[in-house]
């Protein structure tokens, strides 16, 4: 570390390492007092955001995580009192959340605005309020002509995303991933490892989806990639 050695000052400009004889150009935001600030800053999902992209996420107020998770925020718009759901991702397809933001699809939440930063991609959406497949398991069986109409409702989204023009593959289906609104509407949630369907892929480029959901083809065991007749199988 260069800030340990003698005659080391942050407004140096320019430093030659007495160790490796090394010259750095020293850059002010680049200079830790320690390790763990610096890998603190590594895992900091704004770094590298421009100040414009800052200050129009300054309008929203963070109010608290959702089911504990760290990557998933509440938040308020300060003008507006209006609600929505800030996810801070590692693992994405900009591309594919760039296209759902300008050619919405019905039932999944609505994407309002995206900033990709130095190691996340930091998304702006539509909150849905309402109980996951997966919360309502968790209180009791759900009954056999409810769960058909939830099926139903999911082949009607799953069948939207499949025949765009370049078809999307959810890669996630599964219960906490399907929401039942207030209104009694079917939501899919997340497309977080969602990606574009390829006919000529043989193999996905990163094996993803959950255990006990996702086909073969996810993990590696299959003779294409992810298809439509992945999230089929999911479902």
């Amino acid at each position: 570390m260069l800030n340990i050695q003698p005659g080391f000052s942050e407004d140096c400009g320019i430093w030659k390492c007495t160790e490796c004889g090394h010259e750095n150009d020293i850059n002010l935001k680049e200079v830790f007092a320690s390790d763990d600030e610096y890998q603190d800053e590594m895992q900091n999902p704004y770094r590298g955001l421009s100040d414009e992209d800052l200050l129009k996420l300054s309008v929203y107020e963070d109010e608290g995580y959702l089911h504990d998770h760290e990557d998933v925020v509440l938040i308020k718009h300060r003008e507006t009192g209006q609600h929505y759901i800030k996810k801070l991702l590692t693992t994405y397809d900009q591309s594919v959340y760039e296209y759902l933001m300008s050619h919405p699809v019905q039932h999944l939440p609505r994407i309002q605005e995206l900033f990709e930063s130095a190691g996340s991609l930091i998304v702006i959406e539509e909150l849905i309020q309402g109980d996951t497949v997966a919360q309502l398991l968790g209180t009791g069986v759900i009954k056999e002509d409810k769960a058909i109409q939830i099926a139903i409702e999911l082949c009607k989204i799953l069948d939207d995303l499949h025949h765009l023009e370049k078809p999307i593959v959810h890669r996630d289906i599964k219960p906490s991933n399907v929401m039942i609104s207030r209104d009694d509407e079917v939501w899919l949630l997340d497309v977080n490892v969602a990606k574009w369907h390829d006919p000529e892929e043989t193999d996905d480029t990163r094996h993803m989806g959950t255990w006990n959901y996702a086909a073969p083809e996810q993990v590696g065991y299959g003779l294409t990639a992810s298809s439509p007749k992945t999230d089929i199988y999911a479902l």
